[in-house]
């Protein structure tokens, strides 16, 4: 029998740059090559611009591909501050795989979970426990066959008899989940679930839920929703964890049981529970590239800067969470604790940043459409304005027949629109 070659199933490219690269070093020949490529690009332009003119051409989703190419009123503008270009009067596509519209939806959770931890403690006086739930996986499985494993796994949790001697013996009221996802070479596809566990008060310490208690209770029933889809691995409790959220100044953390964990030892504030279970905009590093690890955005990075085997698993992936919710609310959290209905993706991705002052460039949508016809001039658009600033910009939309107005701001974000 010949020796399993667990990278030959990919053309060469990320797994095997991986493999290859010299021990002492964060990356081999052509992954440092792809990493120049991505700093030079990001000196020019915020990369998620780059990105989004990749997916234009490359995504599998018609939304994907014509976000911020459509315009929704009569005029359309480009904005900018000191660091950043934005555009407005544009249709988006409202993905959170987007690196325009994710980033914006991404922001808008973060802070109603940071309000709903804070709201529990503070005012309903309830406690709030973090957890992940974890599957064993191999390289030779598929995004969607974990995908369905880990949703077997959360709905077996949170649903049928198991769940309600939950809320009777534990106090449990509410949970919120997210999914998040990572590749490596040597495992393939990495799927696990972040949650968090909204305790009633309980009138005396005693009736308190330990969180081992509870995880051992909630974990017989992931297991068995893992188990119900066929190909996967009998998961193991090391690879669970649950604690409770301790606050700002807190110097311990439940959970004691899950010693081998990571993040057993970490203290769990309302910001950094927000910025866990919400942040999927992955930045592309060499410590990344020396862990053999890449989240979703990390490997559309490498996608874009021309490598091949990145850009079938980014793919896979962008199939594979086609229509799916990332982050979910039990029913009635949301009401109890005081932050109303959940912003619909759509609508959380044309919310505009604090950091993006003012239009510094205007014209109108049917001149817009000169722009978003011919594929990259977008792009040279916004690397201009970045670049060289609005006025430089302004010249270029003159000599490509694209009439504009400039604008000027200040420090207060204030413009006053010089015509042609």
């Amino acid at each position: 029998m010949s020796e399993f070659n667990p990278l030959g199933a990919f053309p060469v490219g990320t797994a095997e740059r991986v493999a290859q690269r010299p021990a002492g070093g964060p990356g081999g020949a052509v992954l440092e090559n792809n990493a120049n490529n991505f700093s030079q690009a990001q000196s020019q332009l915020d990369s998620k611009w780059l990105k989004l003119e990749y997916l234009r051409r490359e995504s599998a989703m018609k939304r994907q591909r014509l976000c911020l190419c459509i315009a929704h009123s009569d005029r359309v503008g480009v904005r900018q501050n000191f660091t950043s270009v934005g555009l407005v009067g544009l249709q988006t596509c409202g993905s959170r795989l987007c690196p325009v519209c994710g980033p914006r939806i991404a922001a808008n959770n973060r802070q109603d979970v940071i309000q709903a931890v804070r709201a529990w403690r503070e005012g309903e006086g309830g406690t709030v426990m973090f957890g992940t739930f974890t599957v064993r996986h191999h390289l030779g499985q598929s995004f969607d066959d974990i995908k369905r494993a880990v949703s077997a796994g959360w709905h077996h949790v949170t649903a049928g008899n198991g769940w309600a001697a939950n809320r009777r013996r534990h106090g449990v009221e509410h949970w919120l989940r997210v999914f998040e996802e990572k590749w490596s070479p040597s495992s393939g596809w990495h799927l696990h679930v972040h949650y968090l566990v909204f305790i009633r008060a309980i009138a005396t310490p005693e009736t308190h839920p330990t969180a081992d208690a509870l995880l051992l209770s909630m974990f017989g029933r992931w297991r068995a929703g893992v188990l119900s889809v066929p190909g996967m691995g009998t998961p193991v409790l090391d690879g669970q964890d649950l604690h409770e959220v301790t606050g700002d100044n807190a110097d311990e953390v439940l959970g004691d049981y899950f010693t081998k964990q990571i993040g057993a030892n970490e203290l769990k504030t309302a910001e950094k529970i927000g910025f866990e279970l919400t942040n999927r905009d992955g930045k592309f590093s060499r410590e990344t590239l020396a862990s053999g690890s890449f989240t979703p955005g990390e490997l559309l990075t490498l996608a874009y800067c021309g490598d091949d085997s990145a850009r079938l698993l980014w793919n896979e992936y962008e199939r594979g969470m086609k229509k799916r919710r990332v982050i979910a609310w039990s029913k009635g959290l949301r009401a109890q604790v005081g932050i109303g209905d959940e912003l619909s993706d759509e609508t959380a991705s044309t919310l505009e940043g604090a950091d993006l002052m003012a239009t510094v460039l205007e014209m109108r949508s049917v001149d817009w459409r000169k722009i978003a016809s011919r594929h990259g001039r977008r792009l040279e658009l916004m690397t201009r304005v970045h670049r060289d600033g609005a006025a430089s910009a302004l010249l270029w939309l003159t000599d490509i027949g694209v009439p504009a107005v400039l604008g000027t701001f200040d420090a207060q974000g204030e413009t006053d629109g010089q015509p042609i």
